[in-house]
């Protein structure tokens, strides 16, 4: 909670990092494949060339340092192995969207979804995550975010049905590999979002954004905003020590 009010409240956006850089090299490769592998002219050495051009758009945009070429290698490799469905099309990419359910979710939600796709008369959603950690399953912040994302197409395009949602995770390990991940959207899946949807707008009305220092993402490596978090949000306690002494000193 914290994080959200340092970065959507304050204004305080992270300088971009080589990670995010080589998410969007990955993403890109994926876009490039959806739009052109059913083309007769389809070369996988073009995916490679969009991956390498994309790269060098975001180093000059951002000025973050070039990485090891290996590290790239290595997301280009992930994303030639992906494989699309041949029934697949691709409609739209980094298409904006929006939820809004009145007396059930406090705000409008809304957020770019990768790709909007139809594969034997369904609608689906993809979203590309490139990480160096080979997991096997969906994290929860993806399900909502897919959760997010397919309400608010099924409600924009007026649909009788929940769209699919897919996570194409592209590991950049030593032994690149691309695994796409079906998400089961049920009830359960479903309501997180309306759980949480109602705790960040708790937040908002009493103007409390606790941290969680349980996180695994409560590290200077993970955050941008960890030490004014740590600044902030231990300076009260150490004002509560210096109390207490002080009333101990007196007694």
């Amino acid at each position: 909670m914290a994080s959200l009010n340092y970065k959507y409240n304050h204004g305080l956006i992270g300088p971009p990092n080589i990670y995010q850089i080589l998410g969007d090299v990955g993403e890109k490769g994926i876009e490039c494949i959806l739009r052109n592998y059913k083309h007769s002219g389809y070369d996988p050495h073009n995916v490679e060339a969009e991956c390498w051009q994309r790269l060098e758009e975001r180093l000059r945009e951002t000025g973050v340092e070039r990485p090891p070429k290996q590290d790239v290698r290595r997301v280009i490799d992930a994303v030639l192995m992906f494989q699309p469905s041949p029934d697949y099309k691709l409609i739209a990419a980094q298409e904006w969207v929006e939820l809004e359910l009145p007396g059930i979710l406090p705000t409008k939600i809304r957020g770019p979804l990768d790709f909007r796709g139809e594969e034997y008369d369904q609608i689906v959603i993809d979203d590309t995550k490139v990480s160096g950690k080979n997991i096997s399953a969906p994290k929860r912040e993806w399900i909502l975010q897919g959760g997010v994302y397919c309400l608010a197409t099924k409600q924009m395009l007026g649909l009788d049905y929940l769209p699919k949602f897919r996570i194409i995770y592209l590991y950049r390990g030593k032994t690149p590999s691309c695994r796409v991940m079906n998400v089961d959207l049920n009830i359960e899946a479903l309501s997180d979002i309306f759980i949480a949807a109602s705790n960040i707008w708790h937040c908002v009305e009493t103007g409390c954004w606790p941290a969680n220092r349980k996180s695994a993402y409560c590290s200077d490596r993970n955050c941008d905003y960890w030490y004014r978090c740590h600044e902030d949000h231990l300076t009260p306690w150490r004002e509560i020590n210096e109390k207490m002494s002080a009333l101990s000193s007196a007694d």
